[in-house]
């Protein structure tokens, strides 16, 4: 479908370039036409039956594909629509997406999805959780990014590092 839809630019394109560069008396009617036909093809790839499968496996409960459904909704602008999908994406144990809904609540509704994730093992959870607990319960904290160290990440290695050396300076 992609390379059908390149393929109907290039030759639309092309018929308008030829149209104008060779001052043919061509009508205008012509050249919007074949703009109007480059314009519905792009419509059509925008709308494809792929991103509509997407939402049809999405409601129907597959969790990494409502995850998908809940960023594309992100990244239209729909916070809404997008807080739905994420929700009911992390309600079903999808650890990234019980992650991206934490960072998203209030702070006391937050923690709960986190601690969901980095139960799961999710890195960027446990790291986030013990910055949470590193202000309140340090036993809370230690044991989080104790988990987050062990992991393979030396980025995340380096912050717990660093996050231990302030907490020994207090």
């Amino acid at each position: 479908m992609f390379f059908l839809f390149i393929q109907r630019f290039f030759n639309n394109m092309n018929t308008i370039n030829i149209c104008i560069n060779t001052n043919k008396e061509y009508n205008l009617r012509t050249i919007l036409f074949k703009g109007l036909k480059l314009f519905f093809w792009i419509a059509l790839l925008s709308f494809s039956p792929s991103s509509m499968a997407d939402k049809t496996q999405a409601s129907q409960e597959s969790a990494k594909a409502q995850y998908i459904q809940a960023i594309a909704y992100y990244d239209k602008k729909d916070k809404r629509q997008a807080l739905i999908w994420l929700k009911k994406s992390a309600e079903q144990g999808y650890v990234e997406a019980q992650f991206l809904y934490a960072n998203k609540l209030p702070f006391e509704r937050a923690i709960k999805w986190y601690e969901k994730s980095a139960k799961q093992g999710y890195i960027r959870a446990q790291y986030m959780l013990g910055l949470i607990y590193f202000t309140g319960s340090y036993t809370q904290a230690k044991k989080w990014t104790q988990r987050a160290y062990e992991s393979k990440d030396s980025a995340m290695k380096n912050n717990m590092e660093s996050l231990w050396k302030a907490y020994k300076d207090r």
